[in-house]
């Protein structure tokens, strides 16, 4: 009975997640739960569909010859590690940084209860994602006949016991990445470079994932000796599910690779539970420094404030701040493929490609327009004030000048990928000047435009009732309203721009006209927040 009532807290705290609470502290928003399930089911749709392609091209080539154990210790590899990047960051709050470890160990529940209630909440996590993979994985063996009744049967046992790997290896670095974020002093700041680190290395593995594949199977005898080593689970699995009956013997090495390192792991973390969900290394001391105080205007210091708070809240950095690292990236490869991209477009038939290019130099901004929808800082700065909204509304500064510490936030943040991303653009493209300008001055102008967009809906969209700042950043109506109408609004663009190119007006001309609703709509809300919107954050409550 305690150990299900354990269990249940932890589904109850990842349904809450998907159901903020009203103004009267009750739930709200069943609607908003079966939005964020359609969503995840939709990405996973995405992930299984491109795996299933995959996958079956390669059953195709590795059927009826002496590798046909490769399919399954290549799904096995993709499918341990989607899991383990997944997850490892969840196991880590779970097991070593969960905020209720005190409160639960100082009521009568035995510690094996809690430790197993988080450990079976974590299979289930891996096994989700684990599914994505080897599901369609099982679908291609079977629709190419590279897989038996038996065998399928085998593949889905497995599929049930590679959790339990997955567990035992990111409990082992889910450990280490807390001992370094605690010993390091700077916690929030290792959390947010070394989430930052796994999110390029896996958003650079999915970009890729054709051509690795591709590599693979061109190379596919080197990879099989490379994976064919004494007692290798990759080998062990493809080989049981490869031989039927006979390759019993290779399976169970396979279950011995799974079973053992997490009862080794369970052994461990159960010895020292007690002593991990109370540890608190590396917590520095505060130590006085003598210095001058610098004076600044109220609004550089509320700017400051809130500078220090986005770059010392990595949930923050990392929700409001990936449409930066896209834009980023999408400059960097723009510079690392100039050749092939000047050469996909005809760049040595100059007339043709004076034409191409006026299209390419109206369309291009529309990238970053939509990249940085997807770096909504304002959407949820009000609501992450909390219980110390007073604070602000006692100072003696206006709700406007507050709210415009915000903006210039949004703005700070969001315009140094902009800039990188045009004169990238325009050295790749071949731009002059004036389209390089004018596609700057469309990236400010709808920087502003966002930063005051967001303002305004988290206005009319506040919750100042959460206890983990993640419910306001990632479960906010401003924040869902903001990306996404960010994200239609930049496709629109697409349309009158390259509508306008191809009639053959001048790209800088183009970006221009493009700028004005956006800089028109920044300044009526400019002017609302000045006036009105200042008011009511000063009401807010």
């Amino acid at each position: 009975m305690m150990f299900r009532a354990l269990l249940r807290t932890r589904f109850a705290a990842l349904i809450a997640a998907m159901t903020p609470r009203g103004k009267d502290g009750k739930r709200r928003g069943k609607g908003m739960m079966v939005v964020m399930c359609l969503l995840l089911v939709y990405v996973a749709g995405i992930i299984m569909v491109s795996s299933l392609a995959l996958f079956y091209n390669a059953a195709g080539k590795m059927a009826g010859t002496d590798n046909e154990w490769m399919y399954f210790a290549i799904a096995l590899l993709f499918a341990f590690s989607l899991s383990f990047i997944g997850s490892i960051f969840t196991t880590k709050m779970q097991l070593f940084e969960a905020k209720d470890n005190e409160l639960l160990l100082s009521m009568p529940v035995p510690p094996s209860y809690i430790l197993a209630s988080r450990s079976l909440y974590l299979y289930i996590v891996s096994l989700a994602y684990i599914l994505v993979i080897m599901l369609p994985a099982l679908a291609a063996g079977l629709f190419t006949g590279l897989l038996g009744a038996l065998s399928a049967l085998f593949m889905l046992l497995g599929t049930l016991l590679l959790p339990l790997a997955v567990l035992a290896f990111s409990s082992f670095f889910a450990w280490l990445l807390a001992l370094v974020t605690a010993k390091s002093g700077k916690k929030s700041l290792v959390t947010t470079v070394l989430s930052l680190a796994f999110f390029v290395a896996y958003f650079i593995f999915c970009m890729n994932m054709n051509k690795y594949v591709s590599l693979l199977l061109d190379n596919i005898s080197a990879i099989a000796t490379a994976l064919k080593f004494p007692l290798s689970p990759f080998y062990a699995f493809g080989a049981g599910l490869s031989n039927g009956i006979a390759g019993a013997p290779q399976y169970l090495i396979f279950a011995a690779w799974c079973i053992l390192p997490f009862g080794a792991a369970a052994w461990v973390i159960s010895a020292s539970f007690i002593r991990i969900a109370t540890m608190r290394a590396g917590r520095s001391k505060a130590k006085y420094r003598e210095g001058k105080i610098r004076v600044r205007t109220p609004g550089a210091a509320l700017l400051a404030k809130e500078l220090r708070h986005f770059f010392s809240c990595s949930a923050y950095v990392l929700n409001c701040g990936m449409g930066n690292v896209l834009i980023i990236i999408a400059s960097v490869a723009m510079l690392i493929n100039r050749g092939t991209i000047l050469g996909l477009f005809g760049a040595d038939a100059s007339e043709e490609y004076a034409v191409i290019a006026g299209i390419i130099a109206a369309a291009v901004p529309g990238i970053p327009l939509f990249c940085s929808a997807m770096s909504p800082v304002t959407a949820p700065s009000i609501s992450l004030e909390g219980k110390n909204l007073w604070i602000l509304q006692s100072m003696p500064v206006s709700g406007s000048t507050v709210l415009m510490s915000k903006v210039w936030l949004h703005i700070v943040v969001n315009t140094p990928a902009m800039v990188i991303f045009s004169f990238c653009a325009g050295i790749t493209f071949r731009l002059g000047i004036p389209a390089v300008i004018s596609m700057l001055l469309l990236g400010v102008a709808s920087t502003f435009f966002y930063a005051f967009f967001g303002i305004v809906l988290n206005l009319k969209h506040h919750n100042f009732d959460w206890v983990n700042e993640t419910v306001p950043l990632k479960q906010s109506a401003s924040v869902m309203i903001s990306t996404f109408a960010g994200m239609g609004i930049s496709l629109l663009y697409f349309v009158p721009a390259i509508a306008l190119a191809v009639f053959g007006i001048p790209s800088w001309a183009v970006n221009l006209v493009c700028t004005l609703p956006f800089a028109l709509v920044a300044w009526l809300m400019f002017r609302y927040i000045m006036k009105k919107g200042g008011r009511k954050f000063e009401t807010l409550s």
